[in-house]
């Protein structure tokens, strides 16, 4: 099956948001999503974030305790991640689950139409950025840690990529 029916094929079931998938001759993975149209955030209001894309990296537990049959896993696809933002002075409240209480993000940048602000804390160290471009209402969301306790002794990372809206 040619990939231009399989595509078809794709579209018609399911809508997915995936259009392609393709080698790009460095042993890197390209996966391209349609995005939605742009729309203007406004942080005087919450800013409702609904992921488009993700991607992490985490090393599963080695075969040894060596650590030489250790392997790194890197999976990408469609997100299903929603973030809740609101912006109180140098304060970006961040609220990923709703049944827990937000994590409070410190603004280090909030000019030209970006905001950008970082997070550092937690049980296990971890910090997190969000960047978030007024205009057109994309953002990106990031994660990384040192380890990621039980599952991993190495650090393993994180993004999303997300659509917001008022």
């Amino acid at each position: 099956m040619n990939k231009f029916k399989l595509l078809v094929i794709m579209v018609l079931t399911g809508g997915l948001l995936i259009i392609g998938c393709a080698k790009d001759g460095s042993d890197q993975q390209t996966v391209r999503f349609v995005l939605p149209n742009a729309h203007p955030v406004d942080f005087s209001k919450p800013v409702k974030c609904t992921a488009i894309a993700s991607t992490s990296m985490i090393e599963q537990k080695q075969e040894k305790k060596d650590f030489t049959h250790a392997k790194l896993t890197v999976k990408m696809g469609k997100g299903k991640d929603k973030l809740t933002l609101q912006l109180d002075g140098e304060t970006l409240s961040v609220q990923a689950v709703e049944s827990y209480p937000p994590d409070q993000y410190r603004v280090i940048a909030h000019r030209g139409g970006c905001l950008i602000a970082t997070y550092y804390g937690g049980l296990m160290p971890v910090a997190k950025t969000v960047t978030v471009e007024e205009e057109s209402g994309f953002a990106v969301w990031s994660e990384a840690e040192p380890v990621f306790f039980p599952v991993s002794s190495y650090p393993c990372a994180s993004s999303v990529y997300f659509h917001c809206a008022n």
